[in-house]
């Protein structure tokens, strides 16, 4: 069951129980908010064990995120930017590879992303030009916001790369969006080559809240084969 919380296999947690491999951070991040321990302590063995005193802020919820569905008004991207939360906040990852990073969070309605984060729950994120200041990579979560005229339309998906072109899967059980056509991105990552609308990735999808008072659980990531189904 631990394996399975952190995505990864009994094979790897057996391998660092005996010391043959070690996690990495992201990994140690995910043991730290699933085991309740202090990053640092787990990652070097010293201070206290409990992150009491780790300061867990707050994120600002900054929209909701649905995909199939347009909505007018401003961009999420720079509803971000500017600090402006209109729904509440969340409490912040209190991990120590974000420290100065700005986190946010959407509330995730329908079921197109329901493998990696189910409706009616907050998706804790980053801002994905600064969490990935080289470029994108395989596997990440992220949420897109794609625009036409005075529309807006936000979903999570998973970026993959596929014969060198990067494109972005819905994470879903549901048939309805195991079908849907996958975004595929130009060279420039701004535009959508299915449908040629405007695309951004304004975020990396780091955890998940089930509503404002419960405790946070780490993502467990799913990431697909790079190939079409």
């Amino acid at each position: 069951d631990f394996a399975r919380r952190l995505g990864v296999t009994r094979q790897a947690v057996s391998a660092w129980e005996t010391d043959v491999s070690q996690p990495g951070a992201k990994q140690l991040a995910n043991i730290a908010l699933l085991t309740n321990t202090n990053y640092d302590f787990l990652a070097t063995g010293r201070g206290n064990s409990r992150p009491d005193s780790l300061d867990v802020g707050k994120a600002k919820i900054v929209g909701v995120v649905e995909a199939g569905t347009w909505r007018e008004g401003v961009s999420m991207l720079q509803k971000i930017e500017s600090g402006d939360g209109q729904e509440g906040t969340v409490p912040s990852l209190p991990r120590a590879d974000l420290i100065g990073m700005k986190q946010f969070a959407v509330q995730v309605q329908g079921e197109s992303a329901n493998l990696a984060v189910r409706s009616g729950e907050y998706a804790i994120c980053v801002g994905y030009k600064e969490y990935r200041p080289y470029g994108p990579q395989v596997g990440d979560l992220v949420v897109l916001e794609k625009h036409r005229d005075n529309e807006f339309k936000h979903w999570i998906a998973r970026l993959h790369l596929i014969g060198g072109r990067w494109e972005a899967h819905f994470e879903s059980s549901d048939l309805r969006w195991q079908n849907e056509r996958s975004v595929l991105f130009d060279k420039n990552f701004k535009h959508d080559e299915h449908d040629n609308c405007e695309i951004e990735i304004v975020g990396c999808v780091m955890s998940a809240i089930r509503h404002l008072y419960q405790p946070i659980a780490p993502l467990a990531p799913r990431p697909k084969p790079d190939s079409r189904p």
